[in-house]
């Protein structure tokens, strides 16, 4: 049994941090990486006390910008576990919040089942509780995990389900941009390029009224890549550049990665390989090391290695596509490892070594084809079946 002096220091550690994490702009949230450590104890003890735990839940919250910005999910999701299962039923609100975040962090560790399974007892506690616009925010949480497993006919019912939700409950404007946004990604994952450009002009235009730009960049980001799918290279290069400099000045660095990630495919298919080699370079940054991010850092090491390949510099293309390999198995990204493979598939026919190239070929197309409702994944498979027959 904890004593009484224990408990005080507790709970008043707790009073400071979440005094310490008000208004939590750039500024602030640099300070307070700097002490993450002393953050993750403070929210591990109050959780552990009956007497603290719904404080040391408010502070998890608090700090989840900190959290999400600089890729800590997963070493915070066993603290929002317990925070959930300690919840008491008099706080069904904060139960759904923390959910929300929960499920949330699952998504960017890429455990889609995981994040299911929280996003639909949010959904469930939700609708218990008779609160439209949370209802509609665990709707729109299911919709994206969906669209992450590219499931899209699932994804699209419960995207319009919450902006449906949001407009008719008062949602305010970043939850209506959000919506627009997702139901964007889901047109662009159906190849149905046209739509996604109006609804994520919609989402663009809506964040554009308030100030959040990490939200903001992504959508223009998402625009980029629509634009890019388009084959309007050109074009999109000056959107990609504003969301870069919009995020210049802020802590957003793994949405900074991604971003130069983009830009990077839109210099290789302009074919200007240097800028191309550079703006992967500069992606591969530390705070996306630190994250442990083996989905962007896959994506990384494959585009290099395209790079690498156009400019017949073979050894080192082999090298950066092993890599991508390695850290596409551990993540789970199916087609991203296929088109990794296609392309050390390219790279050893580029060397002249047919035999080879073969393996790489048949596990490629193996993939693709568990994916015959997706329109990359048909694009991929197309291509790796015309590259085996010659």
């Amino acid at each position: 049994m904890p004593s009484a002096a224990f408990c005080t220091s507790v709970a008043s550690n707790l009073a400071y941090w979440r005094t310490s994490a008000q208004n939590l702009d750039d500024r602030k949230l640099h300070l307070l990486d700097g002490e993450r450590h002393n953050l993750l104890r403070a929210a591990r003890f109050g959780i552990g006390l009956e007497t603290t735990h719904c404080e040391a839940a408010r502070l998890i919250l608090q700090i989840y910008p900190l959290i999400e910005r600089r890729g800590y999910w997963r070493r915070w999701i066993p603290l929002l576990e317990d925070a959930v299962k300690g919840c008491a039923e008099s706080e069904s609100t904060l139960t759904v919040n923390l959910l929300d975040r929960l499920g949330q962090c699952y998504r960017l560790d890429r455990q889609w089942e995981k994040s299911l399974a929280r996003h639909g007892r949010e959904e469930a506690l939700a609708q218990e509780i008779g609160d439209q616009n949370l209802l509609a925010k665990s709707r729109l949480n299911l919709s994206q995990t969906y669209w992450s497993l590219r499931q899209y006919d699932q994804a699209a019912a419960f995207g319009e389900l919450a902006l449906d939700g949001f407009t008719l409950h008062g949602g305010d404007a970043e939850q209506l941009g959000a919506a627009a946004s997702n139901l964007g990604l889901i047109a662009l994952g159906r190849r149905d390029l046209a739509a996604a450009e109006t609804w994520l002009i919609q989402a663009i235009d809506t964040y554009r009224s308030i100030d959040r730009p990490a939200l903001l960049a992504r959508s223009l980001m998402n625009l980029t890549i629509t634009l890019e799918r388009a084959g309007r290279n050109e074009e999109a290069v000056p959107i990609c550049r504003e969301a870069l400099q919009i995020l210049e000045s802020t802590e957003h660095e793994i949405d900074k990665a991604r971003l130069e990630l983009t830009l990077g495919t839109l210099y290789f298919n302009l074919g200007r390989l240097e800028e191309a080699e550079e703006a992967y370079l500069r992606a591969n940054s530390a705070a996306l090391r630190r994250a442990g991010a083996t989905y962007l850092q896959s994506m990384l090491a494959n585009n290099l290695g395209c790079v690498y390949m156009e400019l017949h510099r073979f050894e080192e293309a082999q090298e950066a596509l092993n890599r991508s390999i390695t850290f596409g198995r551990q993540c789970g990204a199916r087609l991203m490892l296929a088109n990794t493979l296609g392309s050390m598939a390219e790279t050893k026919l580029a060397m002249n070594r047919p035999e080879e190239a073969r393996p790489y070929l048949d596990e490629a197309i193996a993939i693709t084809a568990e994916f015959p409702h997706d329109g990359w994944g048909k694009e991929l498979l197309a291509k790796y079946m015309e590259l085996r027959d010659e």
